[in-house]
């Protein structure tokens, strides 16, 4: 704009300053069509009537997946290094100077479930695979959600709110949920495509930041699932019971205004 009208940036500070006009970053949103807000909004409606009514005190356990790769090469450590102004970066190891990139890097796959009260054991997927509905139900039902819900929600005051996963509603697993007596909202009250109302989703970003802090890489996968146990075992409660602390406001919130009015 300064070049533009050819003044100083700071008098365009000044102006703008003068008028009372504030810069605003551009917030990230799913990318969806129209008719997904749509039937997100029509879902969070559902849920905001069926279970979250403004009296409710019942909480929300919510469960998903993720990848980790050895090393992350997205955080700002990783992306460079620095040289002296006597040397020529072609004077240095390659492996400094430049990033493999591997087409398919390997990656491990873990399962969480949490909610305000805590988090579960990670369930490592076995390798090269993904969450069927047979691993789903063997592994992260029956042997790492019903142990969480025993410690933390013994009371039984809780819906289960996976996320929308074919092997997650499959006909076998519902049945399961049915017969561990595991209240689950329904696909008909589960909102596609929003993770601004799924805490879990944030959850990933901050246990990934401790998992690679300061450049930390793994050499082998087995190194890797015991810097995340480790990593899961010394996440901050009050993170935890911060994101969770406007669920409910941000479904009501999308069920009158649409899922875009629950992003911060």
């Amino acid at each position: 704009m300064a070049r533009k009208f050819d003044i100083s940036q700071s008098y365009v500070r000044k102006i703008i300053k003068e008028n009372g006009v504030t810069y605003r970053k551009r917030k990230r949103v799913p990318d969806s069509k129209p008719e997904q807000e749509m039937r997100a909004k029509s879902r969070c409606l559902k849920s905001r009537r069926d279970f979250f009514p403004p009296s409710s005190t019942t909480q929300i356990v919510m469960d998903d997946e993720s990848y980790f790769g050895l090393k992350d090469d997205n955080i700002n450590v990783n992306k460079g290094y620095y040289i002296s102004e006597s040397l020529s970066a072609k004077s240095l190891n390659p492996r400094i100077s430049y990033i493999r990139k591997f087409k398919y890097p390997p990656k491990l796959l873990i399962w969480l479930a949490i909610s305000k009260e805590g988090i579960s054991e990670p369930c490592f997927c076995p390798r090269n695979l993904s969450i069927t509905g047979e691993i789903y139900q063997n592994q992260c039902i029956k042997k790492h959600l019903i142990p969480f819900l025993e410690k933390f929600h013994d009371e039984g005051k809780y819906y289960f709110w996976p996320d929308l996963a074919s092997s997650h509603y499959a006909k076998d697993t519902l049945k399961l949920f049915e017969d561990l007596n595991i209240p689950c909202i329904p696909k008909s009250a589960n909102p596609p495509n929003t993770p601004q109302l799924r805490p879990i989703e944030d959850f990933w970003g901050y246990l990934k930041s401790k998992v690679y802090e300061g450049g930390w890489e793994a050499k082998s996968f087995r190194m890797l699932k015991q810097r995340i146990r480790k990593s899961i075992r010394q996440a901050e409660f009050s993170i935890v019971q911060r994101l969770f602390s406007s669920v409910k406001t941000n479904i009501r919130k999308s069920a009158d205004n649409g899922p875009l009015a629950a992003i911060h």
